[in-house]
């Protein structure tokens, strides 16, 4: 047979497995979709933990970053892709989506399953850390509304609550002070909102400085507003530059 029909031939079967190819690039897609609508939980849980390894008293390794990194990975992979687009001149005879490179019989990796595990083992840890005695008191001792709810979840084992609880940033520079024996007041880094100002305005002259200087304002009031809020009316919520 010469080459030149034999490339028909296999052109000609690769064809006929292009339905095929519709539909496997569709479950591919399905069960892509349904991965990545499992990240945003995910990554409560890894913000919640993070928040947890910043406290003093919490002696576990940070694991935190290196997992992050890992579903970063994870998001990425998981590419969205409508339908396929195959070009005849590209067939093999295996076809192949000329857009995402998904090819027939393929399905995605699921290696968010075993990262949420580890996250729930190092959540647990973290946890029961924070249920001991000495953890236990200093939590007590706190004013803060949003901590007395945290102590309330880790007393009931409530693993969804501690979640909601403790993915916020403000509550865990709040758990943070709580265990390091400055219950009473809760600290924002003044570096975080100097950086949403020079996005704003990356060079100030004289004839800005005074819209800066007012916006400047704003990003301060509306940081300090916002912790408030999420510490209760017990607490003093400063913003430290130093």
């Amino acid at each position: 047979m010469g080459a030149a029909r034999r490339r028909g031939l296999d052109l000609t079967f690769a064809q006929k497995r292009l339905p095929a190819l519709a539909k496997s690039h569709r479950d591919y897609h399905d069960a892509a979709t349904k991965l990545r609508d499992r990240i945003p939980t995910v990554k409560d849980k890894l913000a919640a933990l993070a928040n947890i390894e910043r406290a003093p008293q919490i002696v576990q390794p940070a694991v935190a970053p290196r997992l992050k990194a890992e579903i970063s990975d994870i998001e990425n992979a998981l590419i969205q892709c409508e339908s396929p687009i195959v070009q005849p001149s590209a067939l093999e005879s295996v076809p192949v989506c000329a857009r995402c490179g998904v090819r027939l019989g393929d399905m995605p990796r699921d290696d968010l399953s075993a990262l949420e595990l580890r996250v729930n083992d190092a959540l647990s840890n973290g946890a029961s850390a924070l249920r001991g005695e000495s953890a236990d008191k200093a939590l007590a001792e706190s004013p803060s509304a949003a901590i007395r709810d945290l102590r309330a979840a880790l007393s009931d084992y409530d693993a969804p609550r501690i979640v909601q609880t403790l993915k916020d940033a403000g509550v865990g520079e709040l758990l943070q002070n709580a265990l390091a024996g400055e219950s009473g007041v809760s600290i924002i880094s003044g570096a975080d909102i100097i950086r949403k100002l020079s996005k704003e305005y990356p060079a100030i002259s004289r004839e800005s400085a005074g819209e800066a200087a007012d916006r400047f304002r704003a990003l301060m009031e509306e940081a300090l507003s916002e912790r408030q809020n999420a510490a209760g009316d017990g607490v003093k919520v400063e913003i430290r530059l130093g």
